[in-house]
């Protein structure tokens, strides 16, 4: 199965004609199959245009070129230009990466025709990301959108480095006292085991014998 990494949403800014050019690219040589191109194009899709694809009546999509047909019919918006006001609107989803926001907006930001300063643009995709990156980012000087995904990456990096260390010393000190568990309970056992082997002996009970004779 391929790995289809452009989603589409009917999201503000999003394209069905550059979405459909995207999906082939990533199909690569599938995309020479109709059968194919057709079996894969749900899993391409999310949110509002996934719901619309598992509400088509079975069976009635049987060609390639019938399913981009309806798919233009239901989500084509024209090449409308994206505001600042949908700018501002686009937000990270917790079942995208950032990696797919940062596209989205870019791609958005691309059929934005007002004019803005780059660091405006930073401003307005920064406020986007949830509240974990943009906590991280408060404090940080970014100078443009490049050296914006950079901090971004190295944040998550780092994020994912000190789950992956908590996880492992989690699990170190459970072991650690599950260890310390048995050799208690081994140490108990043995214990026990000699008491059996060497009862212990009643003074009270041993009687003073008579002398004895060493012959030489």
């Amino acid at each position: 199965m391929p790995k289809i990494v452009t989603k589409f949403g009917e999201e503000v800014g999003e394209s069905t004609t550059e979405y459909i050019t995207q999906y082939m690219v990533e199909l690569d040589n599938l995309a020479n199959d109709e059968n194919l191109k057709m079996k894969f194009f749900a899993s391409s899709l999310t949110k509002n245009a996934f719901t619309w694809f598992s509400n088509l009546r079975p069976n009635s999509i049987v060609t390639w070129a019938q399913l981009e047909s309806t798919f233009h019919a239901q989500f084509y918006r024209g090449e409308l230009n994206v505001t600042i006001t949908d700018l501002v609107a686009l937000k990270h989803s917790d079942e995208e990466s950032i990696d797919d926001f940062m596209i989205r907006f870019k791609n958005a930001q691309s059929r934005c025709y007002v004019s803005l300063p780059e660091s405006e643009v930073v401003k307005m995709e920064t406020m986007g990301l949830g509240f974990y990156m943009r906590q991280k980012l408060l404090n940080v000087h970014v100078l443009d959108l490049d050296y914006l995904a950079e901090r971004v990456h190295q944040i998550e990096l780092l994020q994912k480095e000190k789950e992956k260390f908590k996880n492992e010393k989690q699990y170190k000190g459970k072991s650690f006292a599950r260890k310390e568990k048995v050799s208690y309970l081994e140490m108990e056992s043995l214990n026990q085991e000699f008491d059996n082997d060497f009862p212990e002996v009643d003074l009270a009970k041993l009687k003073k014998g008579p002398p004895y004779n060493i012959v030489i």
